[in-house]
């Protein structure tokens, strides 16, 4: 026998209230959802968006079971995205809980990326050049910090 996972009362309860505030989100701003409440669409700035705890490809591969007594895969039921359906949806990978985050932070600009993580800008060469550009010049104008940097 293995064992299972039950929530403590106060962690259903915390996950309770968490969905209930999501559901209201979810009314609030205009964001559909599956029957199951995993995946989640909206669109913002004009960019359709896709939150869900499975990719689609996933979601479509769980219509495929084993038929015992023809010992082959088999399509149990249709798919649930058509082909191509979602292909100019961003698809962001992560849990429910976290969709009022992730809305938040898309609907303020911030770049996330497929697992709803911020994307950290990476300066560009050029700004790289200039800072260092900056510093040089900087140094040159202190001669006592030129003279000290010499001396290590």
């Amino acid at each position: 026998m293995s064992y299972k996972w039950h929530p403590s009362k106060a962690t259903a309860s915390e996950f309770s209230e968490k969905m209930a505030e999501i559901e209201d989100f979810c009314i609030e701003h205009g964001i559909s959802h599956s029957a199951s409440m995993d995946s989640y669409y909206f669109t913002l700035h004009g960019e359709s968006y896709r939150v869900s705890n499975h990719t689609i490809a996933a979601s479509n591969a769980g219509r495929f079971g084993y038929d015992r007594t023809t010992g082959e895969w088999v399509a149990r039921r249709e798919r649930y995205h058509a082909a191509g359906e979602y292909d100019r949806t961003h698809e962001i990978t992560a849990g429910k809980t976290r969709l009022i985050e992730i809305y938040t932070d898309l609907e303020a600009g911030i770049r996330l990326d497929k697992r709803g993580r911020r994307i950290k800008d990476v300066p560009s060469t050029a700004d790289t050049l200039a800072a260092l550009d900056k510093a040089d010049a900087r140094q040159a104008h202190d001669p006592d910090k030129a003279a000290n940097q010499r001396r290590r």
